[in-house]
C-alpha cells in the first residue's frame, strides 16, 4: 500500500537494499528500501526506460521488517530469464536469497550458465528439489565459489597414467540444504552441474545427505572416509612413533576426504559408514584383527575394494 510517509522520513544513511531489473525492453525498474526514523522500513520504486534516467519515486510502507517491504512487491522477488535482477544488501545475504522465486519451467536460470542476476558478488541460481520440485535458489560466483558454510571436501589425484584430479565441496548454503559441484579434468566423467542435497536437521538426516554426496565418488573416497571417520586406539595402547606409522597408513593414497561436521553429526556417520571390523580392529591395534588391518593397508593395492 501507498501511504503518507511525511513523518517517516529515512535517516541519514545509506539505503539498507537497493535493487534493479530489467521488466522489458527499454523498461527498467528500481526498488530502494530505507530505514526509518521509528526504525520500521520504506520502500521507493521509480522506473526508466534506459536505466539511467529515473521518474518520479513511488514510496509505499512503513514496513515493521525489510522483508515485509521486500516481499511486497512480488516483480523484485519472482525472477525470470531475460530479465536480471541486480541486488545490493546491507544484511546476510542468504535471507534475501531465500525470498527469490522463479518459475519451474524457467530452465534458464539453472547452473552454470543461467544465472537470474547478482546479489553482491554473487550470482543468483536456482536447482530444483527432487524431480518436479520447488525451483531453490543459491549464491555462486562464475568460478564455481558457492556461498555458504563448507561441511565436507573430497580431492583425488590419481597417479597411474590415464589418471584424473576431481574436486567437491559440499556448502550448507541454507539451514539442511548443501549444493555440491564437481569439478575436475576434462576427460572425468564428471561435469560441472550442481546437486542439490537435501540435509534436514536432525544429526541422523544430515549425516545421510552427507553420506549421498559421498556416494557421487565411487569406493576410493567412502574408503577415505572410512579411514578419516576411524578413531585409532582410543585406549592409548600405541607409543607416539607407533601412533604415527598408523596415521601414515590411514591416509588413503590418493584420496582425501573431510567432514567439518557437528560431533553428533559425525558420530552418526561413524555409524553408517565405518565396519565394525575396522572399528574392532582399530580400538586395539597391536591385537591380532589390528596387526592385520595394518598389514592389508600396507600391501594389499586392491584392499578398499575387497573390504567395502
Amino acid at each position: 500500500m501507498t501511504t503518507d510517509t511525511a513523518e517517516e522520513t529515512p535517516v541519514e544513511r545509506d539505503p539498507f537494499l537497493t535493487a534493479t531489473r530489467m521488466m522489458a525492453p527499454n523498461s527498467c525498474r528500481s526498488w530502494t528500501i530505507t530505514e526509518a526514523r521509528d526504525g520500521r522500513f520504506l520502500m521507493s520504486i521509480a522506473d526508466s526506460s534506459d536505466g539511467l534516467d529515473w521518474g518520479d519515486d513511488e514510496t509505499s510502507g512503513p514496513f515493521d521488517t525489510w522483508q515485509a517491504a521486500v516481499l511486497s512487491d512480488p516483480a523484485l522477488t519472482f525472477l525470470r530469464s531475460g530479465q536480471p535482477s541486480e541486488f545490493d544488501i546491507d544484511e546476510d545475504e542468504s535471507l534475501l536469497t531465500a525470498m527469490l522465486k522463479c518459475d519451474r519451467s524457467d530452465e534458464f536460470l539453472s547452473w552454470p550458465t543461467g544465472s537470474a542476476g547478482r546479489i553482491g558478488e554473487y550470482q543468483i541460481f536456482f536447482l530444483e528439489e527432487g524431480s518436479g520440485g520447488e525451483p531453490i535458489p543459491f549464491l555462486a560466483t562464475p568460478g564455481g565459489e558457492i556461498d555458504g558454510e563448507e561441511i565436507a571436501d573430497y580431492f583425488a589425484d590419481s597417479y597411474h597414467p590415464g589418471g584424473y584430479t576431481e574436486t567437491s565441496s559440499l556448502i550448507e548454503f541454507a539451514p539442511g540444504l548443501a549444493v555440491f559441484i564437481a569439478d575436475g579434468d576434462e576427460d572425468n566423467r564428471f561435469t560441472r552441474n550442481a546437486v542439490l542435497i537435501v540435509l534436514s536437521e536432525s544429526p541422523a538426516s544430515r549425516a545421510s545427505g552427507v553420506t549421498e554426496w559421498l556416494g557421487y565418488f565411487g569406493a576410493n573416497a567412502e574408503f577415505a572416509a572410512v579411514l578419516e571417520l576411524a578413531v585409532l586406539d582410543p585406549y592409548h595402547h600405541l607409543n607416539d612413533e607407533q601412533r604415527k606409522d598408523w596415521n601414515d597408513v590411514l591416509t588413503h593414497p590418493y584420496c582425501r576426504v573431510h567432514f567439518m561436521v557437528d560431533d553428533a553429526t559425525r558420530l552418526e556417520l561413524v555409524e553408517m559408514l565405518v565396519p565394525s571390523d575396522i572399528e574392532e580392529a582399530l580400538e586395539d591395534p597391536q591385537g591380532e584383527s589390528g596387526r592385520a588391518l595394518y598389514v592389508s593397508l600396507t600391501e594389499d593395492d586392491h584392499y578398499a575394494e575387497r573390504f567395502l
